[in-house]
């Protein structure tokens, strides 16, 4: 399975029975060459003994797992919820803004990144729960357009009983 195009990325509430969201809303466009995947290799840990320099055993960890983008057009009251900050719309001679809070909190959102394969076949990743975080690093110019860096850490979901359900999926191709 391979990406070729982005069509769009949508985000969502986590659904609290470890579930993929299905009302999903597109908040901004994907500036061109900004999005990638990273499955990161995992973390090995090697079991040695004493009678021998090679080790015994080997425990695999687990690599960092998520989706990276930045975005461009996102309308306040959408960065509000990717911030988790309180939206207040514009009123009179008072603009809308963004509350901040206080300390930092976990910005948790069902992302799900739509595209096409090379054979123009729709293609999706759609990750159940993630932590957002969100930055600007861009340099300001009259040649180019600052965005909202995206990183979406892909989390571990948990139905109602606390048991561990699928983190993410890979669909591919037109359904029967």
């Amino acid at each position: 399975m391979e990406f070729a195009k982005i069509t769009s990325v949508k985000f969502g509430t986590v659904m609290a029975d470890g579930t993929m969201q299905t009302t999903l809303n597109e908040l901004g466009v994907i500036k061109k060459g900004t999005a990638t995947l990273n499955f990161a290799e995992p973390d090995i840990t090697d079991i040695e003994i004493e009678e021998s320099d090679t080790p015994y055993a080997s425990k695999k960890g687990t690599g960092e797992k998520d989706l990276t983008m930045t975005l461009l057009g996102i309308e306040t009251v959408n960065l509000a919820t990717l911030l988790g900050g309180t939206y207040t719309a514009a009123t009179g001679s008072v603009p809308e803004q963004i509350a901040m809070p206080s300390s930092t909190n976990d910005v948790l959102r069902a992302v799900q990144l739509e595209g096409q394969n090379a054979d123009g076949e729709p293609v999706i990743i759609a990750i159940v729960k993630s932590n957002v975080i969100i930055s600007s690093s861009d340099t300001i110019t009259k040649d180019d357009v600052a965005g909202w860096t995206i990183k979406c850490k892909i989390l571990q979901p948990v139905n109602a009983s606390g048991v561990p359900t699928s983190p993410y999926f890979f669909k591919a191709g037109t359904p029967t």
